[in-house]
């Protein structure tokens, strides 16, 4: 590939009745540059590849968003299941699952999918035990389908956070107050700072969202330093094992 990059950069210095020729053999090195490469690359890095572009896959995996794939995937790949913690992906929120009228475009060509969504708008508040409206509205459009609907009791992904990773990121320690995190509020409400009375006026006058000590966008770095001990007796803990023995199944 190099010897073929070094001959078109030198193209537009040679005699222009050489170009043709040197254009077909910078193009035949590109082909055999290609072809070595694919015969070392090992048998099951081709199986896995093929299993990510195909029907091979048996389970597919959703999670609701962007900033949820990364903890996800990383709790899945620690347990074991790289397939598929590489093959996860994201709904796009409620709004998008609630307004799909055709399943089966979660199936993604899979055999079996499971969609695990947050509880803001899939647990109702006053009792997280039962499922909201909405839930039970997208469980029976899911019904007759090969699609599992799990929803977690905590408002987000975010609010299984152990207090260590949170710290970590930030860099700096967090008042007690804060732990354990309440599971039914979003994590950035639930990290706000402390402010003074015309600070909080100002807010309300200037339509501003209160300072708060997290940003989402954090998720990706979080999620490196949680692990399965930090989630365990967890709801979310259950839903990861079952989706495990679940791959399980499908596998033997």
């Amino acid at each position: 590939m190099s010897a073929a990059a070094i001959i078109r950069d030198q193209l537009p210095e040679a005699p222009e009745d050489w170009r043709q020729h040197l254009t077909q053999e910078a193009d035949k090195l590109q082909r055999a540059a290609r072809i070595e490469e694919a015969q070392a690359t090992p048998f099951d890095e081709v199986i896995r590849r093929l299993k990510g572009a195909t029907s091979m896959i048996l389970l597919k995996v959703w999670c609701e968003g962007p900033t949820d794939r990364p903890v996800f995937a990383k709790l899945f790949a620690e347990l074991g299941e790289q397939e598929i913690a590489e093959t996860l992906d994201f709904v796009a929120g409620w709004p998008t699952a609630l307004s799909e009228d055709q399943p089966d475009r979660w199936l993604d060509g899979c055999r079996q999918a499971i969609m695990i969504l947050d509880g803001d708008r899939g647990r109702k508040r006053t009792n997280p035990e039962e499922l909201s409206d909405d839930a039970t509205k997208l469980q029976r459009r899911l019904a007759n389908h090969p699609i599992q609907l799990k929803i977690l009791r905590g408002y987000g992904i975010e609010n299984y956070f152990p207090r260590h990773a949170i710290e970590t990121v930030l860099g700096r320690e967090l008042p007690d107050s804060y732990f354990p995190i309440r599971f039914d509020v979003g994590i950035e409400k639930h990290f706000r700072k402390e402010e003074s009375w015309w600070q909080r006026l100002g807010n309300f006058l200037f339509r501003r969202k209160p300072r708060t000590y997290y940003d989402k966008r954090l998720s990706e770095r979080i999620a490196q330093h949680v692990t399965l001990v930090d989630i365990a007796g967890t709801d979310l803990a259950t839903i990861l094992n079952e989706i495990k023995q679940r791959a399980d199944a499908l596998r033997s």
